[in-house]
């Protein structure tokens, strides 16, 4: 938590951050047991992920991760469907978001550990995430009369499209990408009286009025 908080709010030396953005990674990952090596086994890629964060480091865990090249391990967090994970709890049944990674066990009885909510937000914040990153949509001027679309899609593929809509101050913002071949087809829809810039994954930028775009890289 301490390393993605100060990775986040950028509190360390410019010369620091990939020792630490280094340190998380290794913190994240699952590394073979010593009977999976007997058995021959060999690690995975993408590499196994473990959530080890709470409710201060969970909403900064995947930006923190996009931000300074761990894309490709907010995503395996993201998609994680054993304990402990978002998908998890999907697989339990929740149409809420709990409390606790174990709100409910594996065998199916609710944890029996005190203080045990199975509709409570924090671990939610995964969503922002989805937004900001995974589409790529960003506030850049008050009551969003400007944004920067900027997605982000899995460098492993593991997804085919994602999309979003966002009914801002401003008005209706709409924005997503889709596997199209070798790459990817972008869209945005940007409201009446505001403007949006740009930034694709290759590098490409370029700002836009209102209406409704689609770029393909």
């Amino acid at each position: 938590t301490a390393r993605v908080v100060a990775l986040y709010f950028g509190l360390l030396p410019p010369e620091m951050e990939g020792r630490q953005m280094e340190d998380l990674t290794n913190l994240l990952r699952l590394k073979l047991s010593f009977q999976e090596m007997r058995a021959g086994m060999k690690e995975p890629y993408p590499p196994r992920v473990s959530l080890t964060t709470g409710f201060v480091g969970t909403p900064y865990l995947c930006p923190a991760l996009s931000s300074h090249g761990g894309l490709m391990d907010a995503y395996s967090l993201l998609l994680k469907t054993d304990y402990p994970s978002w998908l998890y709890e999907v697989k339990m049944g929740a149409t809420t978001v709990w409390e606790r990674w174990n709100s409910i066990n594996p065998d199916g009885h609710i944890s029996s550990t005190g203080m045990n909510s199975l509709n409570h937000y924090a671990y939610g914040s995964i969503v922002e995430w989805m937004y900001r990153y995974m589409c790529g949509l960003n506030q850049a001027a008050p009551g969003f009369k400007k944004v920067r679309f900027q997605p982000m899609p899995d460098p492993e593929n593991r997804l085919d499209s994602a999309r979003m809509e966002y009914d801002s101050a401003a008005g209706k913002y709409a924005c997503g990408w889709e596997k199209a071949g070798t790459g990817y087809t972008y869209t945005l829809t940007v409201p009446f009286d505001c403007e949006a810039e740009v930034v694709l994954p290759s590098g490409q930028t370029r700002t836009v009025g209102a209406g409704s775009y689609t770029f393909t890289e």
